[in-house]
């Protein structure tokens, strides 16, 4: 547990490093199935997409803003 808001605001810019470095390994491997369903001719959007994407950066912007006012 972070003892000092120093170490809370530290803590939390690791975790945030670590899920953002998640999520760009996911991108990546979604954009390669992506790649590989539009070389094959197949429709590379499935009705989950948008509003996932749109959950994760709204997620990620509320957290940085969070982080950045502590």
């Amino acid at each position: 547990m972070a003892e000092t808001r120093r170490d809370y605001v530290e803590t939390s810019l690791a975790v945030l490093d670590e899920v953002t470095g998640e999520d760009h390994a996911a991108a990546l491997t979604l954009q390669h199935g992506r790649q590989a369903l539009h070389e094959r001719g197949d429709n590379v959007q499935g009705p989950y997409q948008l509003p996932m994407e749109q959950g994760l950066k709204r997620f990620h912007d509320c957290l940085r803003s969070l982080i950045q006012s502590s």
